[in-house]
């Protein structure tokens, strides 16, 4: 797809052009998010979404590679906190074109809701998450980070999702964790709840003492299994 003035709707010059979408590589996405460049961090992740790939294939070839790259370097010393964190707010709100562009979903699709769990500040997962399922039709919702579980109880209760999903990066107390994430496990299947989880934390130890609906490596694996329960649903 090319858009023939893509300034005139806000977006950054030579948006939609074939001939770069070929070299919109990882490289050149993590590039621009080192350096701060956000108009070319729009202009590659939109060239993406333009060419047709789905949000999950983008989270998982270009957002979630930059970011677990940009984690190695930070770590070794080969650039500084507020450029991790920069990239992160560039990130933040390139996901948000895309949230705008896949748009809301109907009043009468499925409801998803999101969340970190309380002690665990990242947030581009469950962004991208959010993003995944409404590229699929969801009504997803990013409760945000840090939540405790006993709002998430409420939440399930209270609104009724059809799918929760958590990322869990890190876990303090592994034995509470364990007990607190297995007893919403429980409320989820009370009211009907799928209960999808992932992220770093969960090592083999932890996810053989835990109860959930599905574990997702990748934001693929997300989408598989949110478009076999979307049906499931009768959307």
């Amino acid at each position: 797809m090319v858009l023939a003035n893509p300034e005139a709707i806000g977006l950054p010059p030579g948006t939609g052009d074939d001939s770069a979408i070929e070299h919109a590589a990882g490289i050149e996405f993590l590039t621009a998010l080192r350096e701060g460049n956000e108009p070319e961090a729009r202009r590659i992740i939109l060239d993406a979404f333009l060419s047709g790939q789905s949000i999950a294939e983008i989270c998982d070839r270009m957002l979630a590679p930059a970011f677990h790259r940009l984690g190695e370097l930070w770590r070794c010393n080969q650039i500084e906190v507020y450029q991790e964190r920069r990239a992160c707010e560039v990130c933040l709100r390139v996901i948000h074109e895309l949230r705008r562009a896949v748009g809301s979903g109907q009043a009468n699709a499925p409801l998803a809701l999101g969340a970190t769990l309380d002690g665990d500040p990242y947030t581009l997962a469950v962004s991208m998450g959010e993003v995944v399922l409404r590229d699929l039709g969801w009504r997803s919702v990013s409760l945000g980070n840090m939540l405790p579980f006993e709002t998430l109880h409420r939440a399930i209760e209270t609104d009724r999702p059809r799918l929760m999903w958590l990322s869990v990066t890190s876990i303090r107390d592994a034995d509470r964790f364990i007990a607190s994430f297995n007893t919403l496990f429980d409320t989820a299947s009370a009211w009907e709840c799928a209960l999808v989880v992932g992220g770093q934390a969960f090592g083999s130890d932890i996810r053989q003492r835990l109860r959930y609906t599905t574990y997702c490596d990748t934001f693929g694996h997300m989408a598989s299994f949110a478009r076999t329960l979307y049906t499931e649903s009768g959307q």
